[in-house]
């Protein structure tokens, strides 16, 4: 079974791809959400055109209250 966890931060984000517990391959990017939020949806489209997994784990410890302009909108 192939996981992807992720956590994504306020300033890096990191991820892990693993192969039944193992780590395959790991990242960990500057993505600082307050400024290009964009930047993290590129992160993960790349992901997901690179690799096929089953499963996907994601922590956000990310502060958005700078990035949205409402609680509602960052729903």
């Amino acid at each position: 079974m192939i996981s992807l966890g992720l956590d994504i931060g306020g300033a890096n984000t990191k991820a892990v791809l693993s192969d039944k517990g193992e780590v395959k391959k790991h990242w960990s990017k500057y993505i600082p959400l307050w400024k290009r939020k964009e930047d993290l949806e590129k992160f993960l489209s790349d992901l997901s055109e690179e690799f096929r997994v089953d499963g996907v784990g994601v922590t956000m410890t990310g502060e958005l209250s700078a990035v949205f302009e409402s609680k509602w909108r960052g729903n």
